[in-house]
């Protein structure tokens, strides 16, 4: 049986806004804790494993400790890093959310993820610069995906071409990293030097749709919501059949050795990330209402494998 954990209900600070519950950005699960980033009020809210508010820290700001889009987390080691998106940097908290220090980031980054002992900062799109950092000694430095170019289908769209190759990073088990794009059905593996391991086409496995931006009409897609790979490298992603971006009710397991989609999983709820934590064993759904499904290994294996 799964565990379902009901977010905490937060009240509205200093808005009119009638969308008063904490509204998940990011999640990680560290040392039998929930961390969540809120993205109406650039807080972290620590959680216990019954769901229950243990305290929050950090917010929007530019003050030490602030930052101005409190998205990804990352545990590691006894610290929790925080991408700051709008800000280009990672603030680095204590466990119980005392702020230690900050990395400053070469460009707007979308993901954060640890990749063996380096963490790795990911563009919003295929033609960014990625950040690999070493969260021991603060270093930065970066590489990018430009020599991967043959392996990304052209945008359809040259005014729209960086939202339409827009991507989402993961870890792997073995230190590379799984991109996955947004608007187009192709995964690929690379490593942190920027170099190919492996790519998968979908070739339209989902029904793609049509869209128009600021009265363009754009080309069908694909849309692609959230990536992560689980523990025997397996890449769950969550894609739509409804052509909404955000959120859908389909998991999808693809085996990039076999270049196979090997699980399909229908919801009766909305998906808007997947997460898996390698130190605690565990996954993690968040649904649209904003709710927490946890999962132990075993537990997932028997629902969703």
């Amino acid at each position: 049986m799964l565990t379902l954990i009901m977010i905490f209900m937060i009240e509205p600070i200093n808005t009119e806004n009638s969308d008063n519950f904490h509204r998940i950005e990011d999640l990680v699960i560290f040392q039998n804790f929930i961390y969540t980033s809120d993205r109406d009020t650039g807080q972290i809210h620590q959680l216990n494993l019954n769901g229950d508010h243990v305290r929050s820290f950090a917010g929007q700001g530019q003050g030490p400790g602030e930052n101005e889009q409190t998205s990804a987390l990352v545990g590691y080691k006894d610290q929790l890093f925080a991408l700051d998106k709008k800000g280009s940097k990672i603030s680095v908290y204590s466990l119980t959310g005392e702020y230690l220090k900050q990395v400053r980031l070469a460009q707007i980054s979308g993901s954060l993820d640890l990749t063996g002992r380096k963490l790795v900062a990911s563009p919003v799109n295929l033609e960014g610069v990625f950040s690999s950092i070493d969260p021991d000694k603060g270093e930065v430095k970066t590489f990018s995906l430009q020599n991967l170019e043959d392996w990304s289908r052209p945008s359809p769209s040259s005014r729209y071409a960086s939202l339409w190759r827009g991507i989402e990073a993961t870890a792997t088990p073995t230190g590379n990293l799984v991109i996955g794009m947004i608007f187009l059905d192709q995964v690929a593996e690379v490593t942190t030097e920027g170099d190919l391991v492996s790519a998968w086409d979908g070739s339209g496995f989902l029904p793609i749709h049509e869209t128009a931006v600021n009265g363009e009409r754009l080309p069908k897609y694909f849309s692609g919501i959230t990536y992560e790979v689980g523990p025997e490298g397996g890449i769950w992603f969550a894609a739509s059949e409804e052509g909404k971006t955000g959120a859908s009710p389909i998991l999808f397991k693809l085996n990039m050795a076999t270049q196979r989609i090997e699980k399909r999983k229908n919801f009766k709820e909305h998906i808007r990330l997947i997460r898996y934590s390698l130190p605690d064993k565990k996954w993690a759904l968040v649904l649209e209402n904003q709710s927490i499904q946890v999962f132990t290994e075993t537990e997932w294996k028997k629902n969703l494998e």
